[in-house]
Formats: C-alpha cells, structure tokens, sequence
C-alpha cells in the first residue's frame, strides 16, 4: 500500500523542545484546544471546496474508509480489508464489524454504499469530487460487510482515495442535515460550532476505545500565526501548527521546556501556480522566466529561517523526484528578461491572489519584489483561505501564490496537476506522462518512473514556480500527548488530531 512519504523521511521527524509528558497519563476529563488558520464553514466533508482544509474539524466527528497514518501510509480504518478485481473493473472493500454512527445505526455494507453514491451523486456541483472520482460508476452491496465499487476506468489508486477527508463517511440518516449537524462514526461526537470554534465530546461506543484520550475537544479557528503562537505561550490553546513563516517562534519553542516541537517532512511545496491559457502565461517561455526571476535561496535563508528547502521541482522528495533537479532555475534576472524578450512579453503584468495570513501571504510581497527585478509586475490582490485556491482553479484568475498540495498517494496530486490546478489544461504531451502514472499501480516501480518523467517535465515545460520543500512543525504544551502520531501529519499542516490527549 502507498505511502506519499517514504520510511525514510518519516524518520527524520523528531520531537525538541520539551519532550512531553512523558509516563504521565492523559486525563481523560481533559478538554484539549487545538487552533488552525481556518474557520469552519460548513460540517458535510463531502462539499468541502479543497481536500485538506478542514480536515481537523471533520476527521474527528468521521471515519474514513482508509486514512493515512503518521509515517504517510495507506491503513485501514472502517474497512478492515480491500482488493482489485483481476480484470481491474472493481473493488471490494470488507467493512470491520461493530462500529456504529453516533445515532446509533450499524456502519455497513448499505450505509457505506450510500455513501458512495451519494458523493458520486455530489461530483457535478463538487469539483474535488469531480477530480478524484471521474473514473467510478456506482458502489453497490455485496453482502452485510462488502461493498463492491465499480469502475469505467481502472484506478490503482482506489484504497488512497478512500482515505480522502471528501469522502468520509456519515450516517445516511443525517445526509439532509450533514452540513450543520453532522453525525459520523469517529471518536468524538459533534456538540457545536460558532464561527471560530467547534466543540466535541468523546463518543463512548466508538470501535477502537483506546483513540479517544480527552473528554472534550475544541478547534479554534485563529487566521493569524503570530496570534496562534501566542495563545499557546499563554495557555488560551494546546497545540497549534507554526508554518516556516514563524521560523522565529519555532527556534524560541524549541527552547522551551513547556513546549514539545514536532517536525514532520512533507511533499509540500511553496509554489506560484498558473493558468497557462490566461496570457502572458500562455508563453512557456513567460513561465520559465517566472522561475529564473525567483530567488529561492534568498526566500529560504532571509524569509523563512532556512526551514523551507530551495526546489525548483514540483516533487521535492521521495517517490517523482529527480536528482540534480532542484536546482533547474537558479535565479537570474537577466536570463528571466532574456525569455521574456523572446517572447515579445517585455513588461509582463500578472494578477495573482494569496491568502493574506500564513506562508503564502509572507511570501506574496516578496515574490513580487523579486520579479519586479526582472521586468515582471505581480498585482496582488489578498483572498481568505477557504476561496483562494477555489477561486484560482475556476479558472478567474491568472496565478496563486500558495502550495503544491500533497495527498494519501503521488497520483492524486498527478490528477490534480491535469484537472484542478491546472486550469489552463495540460498539454497532450503531459496529459500522456501524467496518465502514465494513473495506470500503474501505487507503490510500485512502474509509478515511480512514470512520477520521475512526469515531474522532469514539468521541470521543462512549468505550469507554476516551485519555490520550495515545507516541512510541518507542530507545536504543544508538553502536557499534550501523541503528537508523533498524528494521522496526515505527514501530508497536511491541518491534521487529524483525534488521538492526542492532555496530562
């Protein structure tokens, strides 16, 4: 099964700081406060406008078929078991016995069924859905505890995508209601939510008792870093991400012996995306220059503390990267003028939003000094981070500063590559490379070379600017435990915290 971050990177995480609780116990009458950067919306995964963003609010109230566990590997989770038909026209998923939804209902073969086609009902009003489920035709039951998906097309990467946060799954009772009083199957149960703040109380009949180690949990919604990082030194919050924007609070935390600091490697990358079909950017070499212009070294070492790997490669590390590729576009302004010049694009303007917090709005106004230097003017306009990367991929705006978004499997950021963050269309040439790697089966040689030619030549032929590799830091109280173990902590900065408990 895949794995978007090898052994190996996971490896290198590693907890400073204070070193947690160590043999403390979580109290199980403990509420744990955690913050994000983003407001919860609405509750219903399945409508949610990206893959990642509220991840943290939902995976606690739901289950997934599968997820993606703390060293990025695909793992049970409601299913306890899946195989591949051998003519590739279908999956069978075994469902494990005794879990129920907070309403009470069994989860079984017809509730998850229901889900299924439900979100496959969703796909053309949901573009997340659209992109991830193009090639699946219905979900139908097989017996009390197998659900049988079938397929117009094969897809390897079925057991991924099941780990996806858009299609967790929830008691069918509650479909009409989903959005604002959602019911799921996973540890804690919905209580409320305001417009910063959803609150959660344990589920006691939940499958896998051991998962739920607090009474209570609250997720808080502070948009600013620097806001975040001071509710932690104050106790307002127990945990929090520091993206490498914060690189300063991330050094004083690491000193700090009421602090714990988690870094996890990631496949993130710090990028500008672009609509090659909105011009100038329709020039490849318009796009090339864009990557000449960018001085990635300076970003790293003067804006973000070091922390934030130059890369001039879509995939930074592990399955897709390519050696000596990072360093494809070292900065040179007057190379970047060369090609605009060839292009007969001198003076290019270029419109692009950010969202106004986090790394993408430190690294927004920077990026625009930059390629001021080589003759391109960057309009900034600031967006919130619920529509930024929404409002981009419709197609309405020529470029976003934000990141390349990893997933459960390399695949599906391929798939997102041709479809969603492409908006502009990928070329026959890359839809070819990028198909490759959709055939082959997750995890095997064959998709690791598909992934290396497919990334080459984007590195060639760019449709964005990779800036460079993010790693996640995650920073607690050092009362707080399990914070190693966070699923998709590996994957997103908004993760799954439902096994953390508080000493």
């Amino acid at each position: 099964m895949a794995a978007i971050v090898a052994l190996t990177l996971s490896a290198c995480a590693g907890v400073t700081g204070g070193q947690g609780p160590g043999r403390l116990e979580p109290d199980p009458n403990a509420t744990i406060r955690w913050a994000i950067s983003v407001p919860p919306i609405q509750m219903d995964p399945m409508v949610a406008k990206a893959e990642l963003t509220h991840i943290t609010y939902d995976t606690l109230i739901f289950d997934g078929l599968t997820t993606v566990d703390s060293n990025g590997h695909i793992s049970p989770r409601l299913a306890e078991s899946w195989a591949e038909a051998p003519d590739r026209a279908s999956w069978t998923v075994t469902l494990r016995r005794g879990a129920v939804f907070h309403d009470g209902n069994p989860i079984d073969a017809q509730s998850v069924a229901a889900n299924l086609n439900r979100a496959l009902q969703l796909r053309d009003s949901t573009p997340v859905l659209a992109n991830k489920l193009s090639g699946w035709s219905k979900a139908e039951v097989v017996d009390g505890r197998t659900v049988r998906i079938l397929l117009n097309t094969p897809d390897p990467a079925v057991p991924a995508k099941l780990a996806s946060p858009n299609l967790l799954i929830g008691s069918p009772a509650a479909f009409g209601t989903m959005g604002t009083q959602p019911v799921g199957s996973g540890p804690y149960r919905f209580v409320s939510r305001t417009a910063d703040r959803v609150t959660y109380e344990r589920f006691d009949r939940y499958w896998d008792p051991g998962v739920a180690k607090a009474a209570r949990v609250e997720v808080l919604a502070i948009p600013d870093g620097a806001a975040r990082m001071n509710a932690l030194r104050a106790g307002q919050i127990d945990g929090t991400l520091a993206q490498v924007n914060l690189h300063a609070d991330i050094a004083s935390f690491r000193g700090d012996p009421t602090v714990q600091v988690l870094e996890k490697p990631t496949q993130s990358v710090a990028a500008i995306f672009l609509n090659t079909s909105r011009a100038p950017l329709d020039a490849v070499e318009v796009r090339r220059a864009l990557n000449y212009a960018v001085d990635r070294q300076s970003l790293s070492t003067n804006l973000l503390g070091g922390l934030c790997r130059p890369t001039s490669q879509p995939f930074p590390d592990g399955p897709g990267h390519v050696a000596g590729l990072d360093d494809a576009y070292p900065h040179d302004p007057a190379r970047a003028r060369q090609l605009l010049s060839q292009a007969r694009r001198d003076g290019a303007g270029i419109d692009a939003i950010f969202y106004q917090a986090g790394l993408s709005g430190a690294l927004a106004p920077a990026l625009q000094a930059q390629l001021a230097e080589a003759g391109i003017d960057l309009r900034l306009t600031a967006m919130n981070p619920n529509d930024s990367r929404p409002t981009f991929r419709s197609g309405r705006v020529p470029a976003l500063v934000e990141q390349i978004l990893p997933d459960a499997d390399p695949s599906l950021t391929v798939q997102s590559f041709l479809r969603l963050d492409n908006p502009g269309g990928p070329s026959a040439e890359m839809s070819a490379l990028g198909q490759a790697v959709l055939d082959a089966p997750i995890g095997t040689a064959q998709q690791e070379q598909a992934l290396e030619a497919f990334n080459s030549y984007l590195v060639e032929n760019p449709v964005g600017v990779p800036i460079c590799a993010i790693p996640n830091f995650f920073v607690a109280s050092n009362r707080v435990t399990g914070l190693a173990d966070m699923p998709w902590s590996t994957v997103s900065g908004n993760t799954d915290i439902r096994g953390l408990g508080k000493a």
